[in-house]
């Protein structure tokens, strides 16, 4: 692994292995869906569950600079499970609401240390939704509309090859280094807004 040296206005030669560099990554992808829907008169329900797993891992093997990053390992996956119930109630011929429950359960399987060990941490989120349309004519309608969502972090933020120092720029000492480390048990980005 090359040595993070500073240079001070001194002349210096850089040599560095000529091998190619390899980068290998694979992700696959799951999962599964069910909706069943009652219509009432002119309202309706819908009861809904989503599941989708990824499992992913990323090498990156730079030999002319000494690095080998692992991010996320080999074995790193995630499974999302959403539950939503949904109902469409006519006030009006004119005047609609919207009302909507989303359960959200999320599992990341990660590792910390190069995927030598594996943990797994779970979390899991209510966002309620809710919509009112208003059509006073067949060309024109109003909508006011409120709820929550849900942005899990993606698996290579919570899986990665430990904590290791790698260079910004490969192969340019100048540059600096950083450390990558993880937390595998970081929360979901979370909002509510509205629209009018």
């Amino acid at each position: 692994a090359p040595t993070n040296t500073t240079f001070t206005g001194q002349r210096v030669n850089l040599q560095t292995a000529s091998l190619a560099n390899k980068f290998f990554t694979n992700d696959v992808m799951g999962g599964e869906s069910l909706q069943v829907q009652e219509q009432l008169g002119e309202n309706s329900l819908t009861f809904a569950y989503d599941r989708s797993q990824q499992w992913s891992a990323s090498t990156a093997d730079e030999p002319s600079v000494g690095i080998t990053v692992f991010s996320p390992v080999n074995g790193s996956s995630q499974t999302f499970q959403t539950f939503s119930l949904r109902g469409n109630i006519a006030l009006t011929p004119k005047l609609q609401l919207n009302l909507a429950d989303y359960q959200l359960l999320y599992l990341s399987h990660y590792s910390i240390d190069g995927g030598q060990t594996f943990n797994d941490a779970s979390h899991s989120y209510n966002e309620p939704r809710a919509a009112l349309s208003w059509r006073p004519e067949n060309d024109t309608i109003y909508r006011l509309s409120a709820g929550g969502s849900v942005a899990p972090p993606y698996i290579s933020l919570v899986s990665s090859g430990g904590p290791t120092w790698s260079q910004i720029i490969g192969g340019v000492p100048a540059a600096g280094w950083t450390q990558n480390a993880n937390n595998g048990d970081i929360s979901a980005e979370t909002a509510w807004g509205y629209d009018l």
